[in-house]
């Protein structure tokens, strides 16, 4: 069992202390990266460093305790994912901006994320 917050007995406070010590992590050291988030989505973020764009993603394993948050975060992560690689590339898979990118989640991709894969 994977144990993400979603599958916690207490979703609000799994969901706290996740945001509480990984929501921006990046504060825990100095860097010269300039870390974007989605207003409506401040767990996830997006940086460029040395030619890459990373992406971090909130894709989780486990049961869907609100199948429509759930399909509504994958459409808008998929949505901003494309925004971001369109930004950073000229509009196009030449990569003009960036050399390539990097995505993370915590998911092995499966039925549940096709919103996002698709």
């Amino acid at each position: 069992v994977d144990n993400e917050y979603n599958d916690c007995m207490n979703f609000d406070t799994a969901w706290g202390y996740w945001m509480d010590e990984l929501g921006a992590f990046e504060n825990n050291w100095n860097h010269s990266f300039n870390v974007i988030r989605p207003t409506n989505r401040p767990e996830t973020f997006a940086f460029v460093h040395k030619k890459t764009l990373f992406i971090g993603l909130n894709i989780v394993g486990g049961k869907a305790s609100d199948q429509e948050e759930w399909d509504a975060r994958l459409i808008e992560q998929a949505i901003w994912t494309t925004q971001l690689m369109k930004s950073h590339t000229g509009g196009d898979l030449a990569l003009t901006q960036v050399g390539c990118v990097v995505i993370f989640g915590h998911a092995n991709p499966s039925p549940s994320h096709s919103l996002f894969f698709h």
